[in-house]
């Protein structure tokens, strides 16, 4: 299985309002979208499966400001 990189082009979990993350858990990073908790961002778990960015994404409000 071939592994790509997360680049500028793509989706950043971060800037998106389905994005969330529990500190101090072992598993932090989640998505409300996809109903996905685990220790990658869900965008790169899209990236390798789908091969495209997440489509689901949607800017936060304060990704904005």
């Amino acid at each position: 299985m071939k592994l790509i990189k997360l680049s500028e082009q793509t989706a950043d979990c971060r800037q998106c309002r389905h994005y969330f993350f529990r500190n101090g858990e072992r598993f932090p990073h989640g998505c409300l979208a996809l109903e996905y908790i685990g220790r990658q961002p869900a965008s790169e778990i899209v990236l390798n499966a789908a091969e495209r960015p997440c489509t689901l994404f949607a800017p936060s409000v304060r990704s904005e400001q």
